[in-house]
C-alpha cells in the first residue's frame, strides 16, 4: 500500500523540504486532485523562502469553503517563514482562527493541526486542538512532540482500536517505542508497517535508532538494503560521513562521503 502522505510527513519532520517537493510533484502526476499533496508542495515552497510561489499554490483551495481554516493556517505558516516581514497580514489572519475553528469539520481541523505541528508552532496546534470533537492520530503526534509520551501512547492505542489502517498512528507508535526504548513493541510495529505499507523511510528511522545506540554497521546495512527506495541517497551519505567521524575520526573519508 502506497503512503505518500506519511513519506511527506517523514521528510518534513527531518527537515528535507526538497524531498517533500519531489515526492509531492511525483505523486501529483497521477493524483493531481489530491489536496494534501498540493498543500504540502505549497508549504515546502514556503519554508524554503519561496513565499509568492507558495501562496499561489495554496490559493488553489480558496474555493473550498469547508477548508477555510486550513487555508488560513497555511498562509500564517508561510508568511511567518518568509524572509520578508508580513506582520499585519499575519495578525489579521490569526484574528480569524477561533471563529473558523468553531465551525470547521474534523478533516479540516486535523490537517490544520498537522500544519501547525510541522512548523513547530505548538501553541497554535494546542489552540486548534480544543475544537476537536474526536481523537486523531495527529493529536497523538502533538503529544509526542511535546514529550508527553504516556498521553501519546493512549491516543495512538485509542485511534487504532477504531481505525486499524491508520498508518500515521502506527508510525507514531513506532517512534514512541523507539524513544522510550520499548524494543519488543517497536519491532512488532516495524514488522506490521513493513508488511502492510510501502513506507521505505521507516527503515531510515530504524537506522537512526541503531546509530544512536552505537550500532553504525547495522545502520549502514539497513540503509544500503533500501537505498533504491529513497528519493536520493543523501541520508546514506550523511550516515556514512558520521560513521567515519564518530568511529574512526577519519575526516578525509567523511568529507568524501559528502
Amino acid at each position: 500500500m502506497d503512503c505518500f502522505h506519511e513519506r511527506v510527513f517523514y521528510y518534513w519532520r527531518h527537515g528535507f523540504y526538497g524531498h517533500v517537493q519531489y515526492l509531492c510533484q511525483k505523486a501529483l502526476i497521477n493524483n493531481f486532485n489530491d489536496l494534501f499533496l498540493q498543500i504540502w508542495h505549497s508549504l515546502a515552497s514556503g519554508i524554503l523562502g519561496q513565499t509568492e510561489e507558495a501562496i499561489n499554490i495554496i490559493s488553489k483551495i480558496k474555493h473550498r469553503s469547508d477548508l477555510s481554516l486550513l487555508l488560513i493556517i497555511c498562509k500564517i505558516c508561510i508568511y511567518e517563514s518568509s524572509p520578508n516581514q508580513h506582520t499585519d497580514i499575519i495578525i489579521q489572519l490569526k484574528n480569524s482562527i477561533d471563529d473558523l475553528a468553531q465551525t470547521s469539520n474534523h478533516f479540516c481541523l486535523i490537517q490544520s493541526i498537522q500544519v501547525a505541528i510541522m512548523f513547530r508552532n505548538f501553541n497554535l496546534a494546542l489552540q486548534l486542538r480544543k475544537y476537536l470533537k474526536e481523537q486523531s492520530s495527529i493529536e497523538g503526534w502533538l503529544k509526542l512532540f511535546l514529550k508527553k509520551y504516556q498521553s501519546a501512547e493512549k491516543i495512538f492505542d485509542s485511534v487504532l482500536k477504531i481505525e486499524k489502517n491508520d498508518l500515521l498512528a502506527y508510525y507514531g507508535q513506532y517512534i514512541l517505542y523507539l524513544i522510550t526504548n520499548q524494543q519488543s513493541k517497536s519491532l512488532d510495529i516495524y514488522g506490521h508497517i513493513t508488511r502492510m505499507y510501502n513506507f521505505p523511510e521507516i527503515n531510515i528511522e530504524k537506522a537512526r535508532y541503531a546509530s544512536q545506540h552505537g550500532k553504525w554497521d547495522q545502520a549502514l546495512i539497513i540503509l544500503d538494503e533500501y537505498k533504491q527506495s529513497f528519493p536520493t541517497t543523501i541520508e546514506i551519505e550523511i550516515f556514512s560521513a558520521l560513521n567515519s567521524l564518530v568511529r574512526n575520526s577519519d575526516f578525509e573519508k567523511a568529507s568524501s562521503s559528502l
